[in-house]
């Protein structure tokens, strides 16, 4: 048999004519590839060798608060930012572990009321020339980075003659989030409790000096000028209860 012109050729031997043919085999064709992918002709082998791993594209997302409604994460923005290459119109979202939060048509993840964890979403752009994926992890947490409470301040002087000055018992920021769950006691000098409320808000519920009825003080009965006692109990944004108390003064 004759040496080989080219690794593709293959010969037979003619028994007729009592001589080697060369059967001209073609060179294989070189194979389609993949847009991440590339196609060299090995000469030893006598083959293409397709060469090119699927890149590995991901993102990492600072950590969102489970207990925030207004939040939400538009991973579809943030892979077409970041990967605008990748992005296709057959493309579809997964997520692990699974959740409803993930929304699986647009892409955007709601992480309000999620169990707490590190959740990650797969982007696959699905298209068959240049397949590509893009991982989104999102860490989630109940840190909701609540803004500092307003300062509780008990005006503690109360002179309630319609004058528009200290007319009744101002606890000022008691509307606040941090406080609204509170309630408040006065007593007289006596330890006989002269007002109660749930909710103290400086407006609906609020004291002006008048009884909310005992039984030795008639209720809607003015209370005379003299030193009282209030005690204010309030349910921290920690879910604990705090005690702030101390003397008011009512001055007629």
């Amino acid at each position: 048999e004759p040496a080989h012109a080219n690794c593709w050729d293959t010969y037979t031997f003619d028994t007729a004519t009592c001589t080697w043919v060369n059967n001209n085999t073609q060179q294989p064709t070189e194979p389609a590839v993949l847009c991440y992918q590339t196609a060299s002709w090995n000469s030893l082998t006598c083959q293409y060798d397709v060469i090119g791993d699927q890149p590995s594209l991901s993102l990492n997302v600072a950590s969102q608060c489970a207990g925030d409604t207004s939040l939400s994460v538009q991973t579809q923005n943030l892979v077409s930012t970041q990967y605008p290459e990748v992005i296709s119109s057959t493309a579809t979202w997964t997520v692990t572990p699974p959740t409803t939060a993930l929304n699986t048509i647009t892409g955007v993840f709601t992480p309000f009321n999620v169990p707490i964890g590190t959740y990650v979403i797969t982007y696959l752009n699905n298209d068959p020339i240049c397949p590509n994926s893009v991982t989104v992890t999102i860490p989630i947490d109940n840190d909701c980075g609540v803004l500092p409470c307003a300062t509780l301040e008990v005006h503690n002087a109360i002179t309630p003659n319609d004058d528009g000055f200290n007319d009744y018992f101002e606890i000022l920021n008691i509307t606040d989030d941090c406080y609204s769950d509170n309630t408040v006691e006065i007593y007289n000098r006596w330890g006989i409790k002269v007002f109660d409320a749930s909710n103290y808000d400086n407006y609906n519920h609020v004291f002006r000096g008048i009884s909310e009825g005992r039984s030795t003080v008639k209720q809607a009965a003015e209370l005379p000028t003299g030193t009282y006692f209030y005690i204010l109990k309030y349910k921290t944004i920690k879910g604990n209860f705090e005690t702030k108390n101390g003397y008011l003064y009512l001055s007629r």
